[in-house]
Protein backbone atom coordinates (compact mmCIF):
# COMPACT_ATOMS: atom_id res chain seq x y z
CA UNK A 1 0.00 0.00 0.00
CA UNK A 2 1.79 2.99 -1.68
CA UNK A 3 0.12 5.14 1.10
CA UNK A 4 0.70 3.19 4.10
CA UNK A 5 4.39 3.43 3.42
CA UNK A 6 3.97 7.32 2.90
CA UNK A 7 2.58 7.96 6.32
CA UNK A 8 4.89 5.87 7.83
CA UNK A 9 8.04 7.27 6.47
CA UNK A 10 6.70 10.53 7.36
CA UNK A 11 6.22 11.82 3.90
CA UNK A 12 7.27 15.62 2.48
CA UNK A 13 6.66 15.74 -0.88
CA UNK A 14 4.11 14.74 -3.18
CA UNK A 15 4.94 11.19 -4.41
CA UNK A 16 5.64 11.65 -8.07
CA UNK A 17 4.85 8.18 -9.59
CA UNK A 18 1.17 9.28 -9.20
CA UNK A 19 1.00 12.52 -10.19
CA UNK A 20 3.14 11.91 -13.14
CA UNK A 21 4.59 15.73 -12.33
CA UNK A 22 7.69 16.97 -13.92
CA UNK A 23 9.86 18.64 -10.93
CA UNK A 24 11.09 22.15 -12.08
CA UNK A 25 13.68 24.41 -9.45
CA UNK A 26 12.16 26.38 -7.01
CA UNK A 27 13.98 27.55 -3.74
CA UNK A 28 13.66 28.31 -0.05
CA UNK A 29 14.52 32.15 0.96
CA UNK A 30 14.14 33.42 4.32
CA UNK A 31 14.89 36.94 6.10
CA UNK A 32 14.10 38.26 9.53
CA UNK A 33 12.76 34.89 10.18
CA UNK A 34 10.59 35.21 7.32
CA UNK A 35 10.93 31.96 4.76
CA UNK A 36 9.32 31.45 1.57
CA UNK A 37 9.31 29.79 -1.99
CA UNK A 38 9.59 31.55 -4.74
CA UNK A 39 11.46 30.42 -8.75
CA UNK A 40 14.61 32.10 -9.27
CA UNK A 41 13.98 32.64 -12.98
CA UNK A 42 10.71 34.43 -12.09
CA UNK A 43 12.27 36.90 -9.92
CA UNK A 44 15.46 37.27 -12.88
CA UNK A 45 12.58 38.61 -15.14
CA UNK A 46 11.49 41.28 -12.69
CA UNK A 47 8.45 39.47 -10.29
CA UNK A 48 8.57 39.48 -6.77
CA UNK A 49 6.98 35.91 -6.21
CA UNK A 50 6.33 34.11 -2.50
CA UNK A 51 4.73 31.37 -1.43
CA UNK A 52 4.61 31.81 2.23
CA UNK A 53 5.62 29.61 4.82
CA UNK A 54 4.15 29.63 8.39
CA UNK A 55 7.82 30.54 9.51
CA UNK A 56 8.26 33.80 10.77
CA UNK A 57 4.73 35.42 12.03
CA UNK A 58 3.53 36.25 15.61
CA UNK A 59 0.05 34.23 15.71
CA UNK A 60 -0.68 32.27 18.66
CA UNK A 61 -2.61 28.53 19.36
CA UNK A 62 -4.29 27.24 16.37
CA UNK A 63 -2.54 29.77 13.90
CA UNK A 64 0.38 29.50 15.15
CA UNK A 65 3.46 31.54 13.31
CA UNK A 66 2.85 33.68 10.16
CA UNK A 67 -0.91 33.54 9.63
CA UNK A 68 -2.13 35.75 6.83
CA UNK A 69 -5.82 34.94 6.95
CA UNK A 70 -7.76 38.40 7.04
CA UNK A 71 -10.38 37.16 9.09
CA UNK A 72 -8.59 34.61 11.51
CA UNK A 73 -7.14 34.94 14.37
CA UNK A 74 -6.24 38.74 16.69
CA UNK A 75 -5.91 41.78 14.12
CA UNK A 76 -3.35 42.66 16.13
CA UNK A 77 -1.01 40.15 14.74
CA UNK A 78 -2.56 39.66 11.24
CA UNK A 79 -1.27 43.16 10.61
CA UNK A 80 2.24 42.43 12.28
CA UNK A 81 2.37 39.52 10.01
CA UNK A 82 1.27 41.00 7.26
CA UNK A 83 4.02 43.51 7.74
CA UNK A 84 6.78 41.08 8.01
CA UNK A 85 6.17 40.02 4.86
CA UNK A 86 6.06 42.89 3.18
CA UNK A 87 9.12 43.73 4.90
CA UNK A 88 11.08 40.24 3.81
CA UNK A 89 10.51 40.33 0.60
CA UNK A 90 11.02 44.33 -0.53
CA UNK A 91 7.53 44.96 -0.59
CA UNK A 92 5.95 48.96 -0.74
CA UNK A 93 2.96 47.80 1.75
CA UNK A 94 1.11 44.85 2.37
CA UNK A 95 -0.49 42.82 -0.60
CA UNK A 96 -4.14 43.27 -1.94
CA UNK A 97 -6.08 40.57 -0.54
CA UNK A 98 -9.59 39.37 -2.43
CA UNK A 99 -12.36 38.17 -0.80
CA UNK A 100 -12.37 34.43 -1.67
CA UNK A 101 -15.31 32.20 -2.32
CA UNK A 102 -14.31 29.57 -4.58
CA UNK A 103 -15.80 30.58 -7.48
CA UNK A 104 -13.35 31.42 -11.12
CA UNK A 105 -14.19 35.80 -10.75
CA UNK A 106 -11.27 37.43 -11.55
CA UNK A 107 -10.68 40.95 -10.70
CA UNK A 108 -8.58 43.41 -12.76
CA UNK A 109 -6.27 45.94 -10.31
CA UNK A 110 -4.98 48.98 -11.38
CA UNK A 111 -4.15 50.65 -8.43
CA UNK A 112 -4.33 50.17 -4.32
CA UNK A 113 -8.24 49.48 -4.13
CA UNK A 114 -10.25 51.07 -0.68
CA UNK A 115 -12.06 47.76 -0.58
CA UNK A 116 -10.97 44.09 -0.71
CA UNK A 117 -12.55 43.13 -4.10
CA UNK A 118 -14.94 39.51 -4.15
CA UNK A 119 -12.72 37.41 -6.35
CA UNK A 120 -10.27 34.44 -6.50
CA UNK A 121 -8.23 36.17 -8.79
CA UNK A 122 -6.32 39.40 -9.11
CA UNK A 123 -4.06 40.53 -12.55
CA UNK A 124 -2.07 43.70 -12.97
CA UNK A 125 0.43 44.69 -14.82
CA UNK A 126 0.82 47.92 -12.39
CA UNK A 127 4.51 48.00 -10.99
CA UNK A 128 4.84 48.02 -7.28
CA UNK A 129 1.33 46.51 -6.56
CA UNK A 130 1.48 43.54 -4.68
CA UNK A 131 -1.14 41.27 -5.21
CA UNK A 132 -1.62 38.16 -3.10
CA UNK A 133 -4.48 35.20 -2.57
CA UNK A 134 -4.35 32.74 0.65
CA UNK A 135 -4.81 29.09 0.98
CA UNK A 136 -4.57 26.56 3.16
CA UNK A 137 -4.27 23.14 1.11
CA UNK A 138 -5.76 24.66 -2.35
CA UNK A 139 -3.53 25.19 -5.05
CA UNK A 140 -2.28 28.90 -4.93
CA UNK A 141 -0.94 29.78 -8.80
CA UNK A 142 0.75 32.56 -10.21
CA UNK A 143 1.06 33.37 -14.29
CA UNK A 144 3.21 35.86 -15.56
CA UNK A 145 3.94 37.44 -18.85
CA UNK A 146 7.23 39.14 -18.60
CA UNK A 147 7.05 40.53 -21.92
CA UNK A 148 3.49 42.19 -21.44
CA UNK A 149 4.88 42.55 -17.66
CA UNK A 150 1.47 41.75 -16.18
CA UNK A 151 0.48 38.95 -13.31
CA UNK A 152 -2.49 37.10 -11.98
CA UNK A 153 -2.39 35.64 -8.77
CA UNK A 154 -4.97 32.49 -8.85
CA UNK A 155 -6.68 30.61 -5.90
CA UNK A 156 -7.48 27.76 -6.86
CA UNK A 157 -9.62 25.02 -4.75
CA UNK A 158 -11.56 22.12 -6.95
CA UNK A 159 -14.31 24.36 -6.67
CA UNK A 160 -12.58 27.06 -8.62
CA UNK A 161 -11.35 24.88 -10.86
CA UNK A 162 -14.15 22.89 -11.86
CA UNK A 163 -16.10 26.54 -12.69
CA UNK A 164 -12.86 27.42 -14.98
CA UNK A 165 -10.98 29.69 -13.04
CA UNK A 166 -7.83 29.03 -15.17
CA UNK A 167 -8.49 29.15 -18.91
CA UNK A 168 -10.79 32.40 -17.50
CA UNK A 169 -7.22 33.80 -16.44
CA UNK A 170 -5.30 32.84 -19.06
CA UNK A 171 -7.88 34.14 -21.87
CA UNK A 172 -8.42 37.21 -19.59
CA UNK A 173 -4.24 38.07 -19.46
CA UNK A 174 -4.15 37.41 -23.55
CA UNK A 175 -7.34 40.03 -24.21
CA UNK A 176 -6.25 42.49 -21.39
CA UNK A 177 -2.57 42.70 -21.87
CA UNK A 178 -0.64 42.15 -25.48
CA UNK A 179 -0.36 38.34 -26.02
CA UNK A 180 3.28 36.56 -25.07
CA UNK A 181 4.79 33.81 -23.71
CA UNK A 182 3.09 32.91 -20.32
CA UNK A 183 4.64 31.30 -17.13
CA UNK A 184 2.81 29.43 -14.49
CA UNK A 185 3.68 28.85 -10.80
CA UNK A 186 2.08 26.29 -8.87
CA UNK A 187 2.59 26.69 -5.04
CA UNK A 188 2.74 24.25 -2.15
CA UNK A 189 -1.22 22.32 -2.29
CA UNK A 190 -2.12 19.40 -0.83
CA UNK A 191 -1.07 16.08 -2.03
CA UNK A 192 -2.80 12.80 -3.06
CA UNK A 193 -1.41 11.33 -0.33
CA UNK A 194 -3.55 12.99 1.91
CA UNK A 195 -6.35 14.07 -0.42
CA UNK A 196 -9.35 12.03 0.23
CA UNK A 197 -12.65 13.32 -1.60
CA UNK A 198 -16.09 12.49 -2.66
CA UNK A 199 -19.00 12.24 -5.27
CA UNK A 200 -18.98 16.27 -5.45
CA UNK A 201 -15.51 16.44 -6.76
CA UNK A 202 -15.33 13.58 -8.62
CA UNK A 203 -18.62 14.72 -10.58
CA UNK A 204 -17.67 18.10 -10.27
CA UNK A 205 -14.05 17.32 -11.92
CA UNK A 206 -14.66 14.00 -13.68
CA UNK A 207 -16.61 15.18 -16.46
CA UNK A 208 -14.20 17.74 -17.78
CA UNK A 209 -11.36 15.06 -17.56
CA UNK A 210 -13.63 12.57 -19.30
CA UNK A 211 -14.60 14.62 -21.84
CA UNK A 212 -10.75 15.22 -22.80
CA UNK A 213 -8.76 12.71 -23.16
CA UNK A 214 -5.62 14.70 -23.20
CA UNK A 215 -6.14 15.63 -19.73
CA UNK A 216 -6.01 12.10 -18.81
CA UNK A 217 -7.08 11.03 -15.18
CA UNK A 218 -6.01 12.40 -11.71
CA UNK A 219 -7.74 10.00 -9.48
CA UNK A 220 -6.14 6.58 -7.95
CA UNK A 221 -8.58 4.56 -5.33
CA UNK A 222 -6.58 3.45 -2.54
CA UNK A 223 -6.31 -0.09 -0.70
CA UNK A 224 -8.91 1.18 1.37
CA UNK A 225 -11.00 1.88 -1.65
CA UNK A 226 -11.07 5.58 -0.85
CA UNK A 227 -10.42 7.87 -3.81
CA UNK A 228 -7.65 10.43 -4.25
CA UNK A 229 -7.46 13.29 -6.35
CA UNK A 230 -4.22 14.61 -7.24
CA UNK A 231 -5.45 18.93 -7.59
CA UNK A 232 -2.11 20.16 -7.93
CA UNK A 233 -1.19 17.71 -11.28
CA UNK A 234 -4.89 18.57 -12.40
CA UNK A 235 -3.96 22.10 -12.70
CA UNK A 236 -1.29 21.82 -14.22
CA UNK A 237 -2.45 19.85 -17.04
CA UNK A 238 -5.19 22.13 -17.13
CA UNK A 239 -2.61 24.70 -17.82
CA UNK A 240 -0.66 22.88 -20.25
CA UNK A 241 -4.20 22.36 -22.36
CA UNK A 242 -4.84 25.87 -22.12
CA UNK A 243 -1.79 26.81 -23.92
CA UNK A 244 1.53 26.93 -21.07
CA UNK A 245 4.19 24.61 -22.56
CA UNK A 246 4.72 22.02 -20.02
CA UNK A 247 8.29 23.73 -20.08
CA UNK A 248 6.93 27.18 -18.68
CA UNK A 249 5.00 25.22 -15.97
CA UNK A 250 6.69 25.38 -11.75
CA UNK A 251 5.38 23.54 -9.49
CA UNK A 252 6.38 23.19 -5.56
CA UNK A 253 5.86 19.53 -4.81
CA UNK A 254 5.46 20.22 -1.00
CA UNK A 255 2.16 18.69 0.42
CA UNK A 256 0.31 21.63 2.53
CA UNK A 257 -1.64 18.17 5.05
CA UNK A 258 1.95 16.62 5.60
CA UNK A 259 3.68 19.79 6.32
CA UNK A 260 2.74 20.90 9.63
CA UNK A 261 5.94 22.75 10.06
CA UNK A 262 5.92 24.71 7.31
CA UNK A 263 2.36 25.18 5.95
CA UNK A 264 -1.35 25.64 7.31
CA UNK A 265 -3.96 22.70 6.29
CA UNK A 266 -7.56 22.68 6.85
CA UNK A 267 -7.91 19.42 5.52
CA UNK A 268 -5.99 18.54 8.52
CA UNK A 269 -6.64 20.74 11.28
CA UNK A 270 -9.78 22.27 10.61
CA UNK A 271 -9.55 25.73 12.31
CA UNK A 272 -6.60 27.21 11.35
CA UNK A 273 -4.47 30.06 9.48
CA UNK A 274 -3.48 30.64 6.04
CA UNK A 275 -0.62 31.34 3.75
CA UNK A 276 -0.51 32.80 0.89
CA UNK A 277 1.04 33.55 -2.42
CA UNK A 278 2.37 37.34 -3.24
CA UNK A 279 3.20 38.62 -6.33
CA UNK A 280 4.57 42.14 -7.43
CA UNK A 281 6.31 43.55 -10.66
CA UNK A 282 8.92 45.46 -9.47
CA UNK A 283 9.60 49.11 -11.10
CA UNK A 284 12.84 50.00 -12.36
CA UNK A 285 14.71 51.83 -9.51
Amino acid sequence: DVYKRQRRVGPRRFNLRWSGILMTDWVMRSKNGVSWITFPDAEEEGLTLAFTTRKGGVSRGRYLGLNLSLNDGTASARKQNASKVASALGLPGPPVFPVQEHAADLALIEERPRRRPVADGLMTNAVDLPLGVVVADCAPVVLWNPAARAVAVLHCGWRGVAAGILERAVIEMDRRFSAGPLFGYIGPAIGMCCYTVGDDVTQAIAGAEDSNPLLGSHFAVDSRGRLRFDLAGHVRDRLALVGLPLDNIGMVEYCTSCNKELFYSYRRDGITGRCAAVAMIRGVR
